[in-house]
């Protein structure tokens, strides 16, 4: 293993270890639950499922196995999730599905860019196979208003990645497509944050010997190396090789992947969270439907809610119960966590602020 690709992991472990030990000491120390207070009336992100189609069947990934309706978000979802995100007072966007591969939306750059003409949306993300990023064009992908964009790969070896994505004949296409990607983003002086999420059977050495990772490296990608995964509440039953399952976890609290956000589908169906689980959305993680609610009543109403308190009265539904992608809320208690609440209930102070003067200036009319 290299040095750099050393620092990186001894960097990370560093930051690891800082999450853990801010999360043990700050559980003496603060009342969690009056910092979170702020997400009981909005949610900290938006996820918009675009589309759950997908152009590849990668081996660890349930979308084999998916049996919702696939297609692709009609405007009218569109528009609605969008208006009532921002009377939410807006915020952070997260543009990929539980499944699905969001570029297959043949308006994704239109979507992103309808997106970032609001001054109340923030921080514009997507993670993509990279196969369809010429269609789009680079410059514009590029240029859209999108800030992060990882793109997931098993690494540049043909056969390593035809094995893992399960799709013959365009490897050459996403390779490519990386490559212009990154080298044009350094020549616009990096617009958009960008990243490779390396999910392989491989070795980080097997994987980083490509001499592609030496361009990435150049226009200064990040790379993300990923070997655990979700089984999809059992959908997945094996795994190549060099790839392992999360494991079952306990669930003290609340799962924070809930708090994140929940998912628009393309029908309209708002999903509690978009960890794995919620590939094929059943009633209990189903909040409402944006056709006939708001984002505001469905997120502050007694679905969520219940979805909530059912880990501190330790009564799990089935979907829940089997889920490895639980995560608790330590990074809430993270110095980094914390900003990341204060910031919700500034969002919130403001929305306030706006309503209170809309009031005043309809009084004196």
């Amino acid at each position: 293993m290299d040095r750099k690709m050393l620092k990186a992991l001894f960097r990370k472990g560093i930051n690891f270890g800082n999450t853990k030990i801010q999360a043990k000491v700050s559980k003496f120390f603060f009342d969690l639950d009056s910092y979170m207070e702020p997400l009981k009336f909005r949610p900290e992100e938006l996820h918009l499922s675009l589309t759950n189609l997908c152009n590849a069947k990668c081996v660890f990934c349930g979308y084999q196995y998916q049996k919702y309706p696939k297609s692709i978000m009609p405007d009218d979802i569109f528009i609605k999730a969008l208006e009532d995100y921002l009377s939410l007072g807006g915020g952070n966007v997260f543009l990929t599905p539980p499944v699905g591969e969001p570029l297959l939306d043949p308006k994704f750059c239109q979507r992103v860019e309808h997106l970032r003409s609001f001054k109340q949306i923030g921080h514009i993300k997507v993670i993509t196979n990279g196969i369809l990023i010429d269609k789009h064009g680079i410059d514009r992908i590029l240029t859209s208003g999108l800030n992060e964009l990882h793109l997931s790969t098993s690494g540049f070896d043909k056969a390593s990645w035809e094995r893992i994505y399960q799709i013959k004949g365009a490897f050459e296409r996403m390779r490519d497509n990386a490559i212009s990607l990154a080298r044009r983003n350094s020549e616009l002086d990096y617009p958009v944050d960008l990243r490779i999420r390396v999910l392989s059977d491989r070795t980080i050495d097997e994987v980083l010997a490509a001499k592609e990772f030496d361009m990435m490296d150049k226009y200064k990608v990040k790379i993300e190396y990923i070997h655990r995964f979700s089984n999809f509440s059992g959908l997945i039953k094996e795994l190549p090789k060099g790839m392992i399952f999360w494991g079952d976890q306990k669930k003290p609290e609340p799962c924070i992947i809930i708090y994140h956000g929940p998912v628009i589908m393309p029908d309209g169906n708002v999903i509690a969270c978009n960890c794995h689980t919620a590939m094929d959305p059943v009633e209990d993680l189903i909040l409402g439907n944006i056709k006939y609610s708001s984002l505001c009543e469905i997120w502050r109403g007694s679905r969520t809610h219940a979805l909530i308190t059912q880990f501190i009265e330790k009564r799990l539904n089935e979907r829940c119960q089997n889920c490895t992608t639980y995560r608790n809320l330590d990074l809430y208690r993270t110095f980094q966590g914390r900003e990341r609440l204060r910031r919700i209930g500034d969002i919130l102070s403001k929305e306030a602020e706006l309503n209170h003067a809309d009031h005043r200036y309809s009084d004196k009319k």
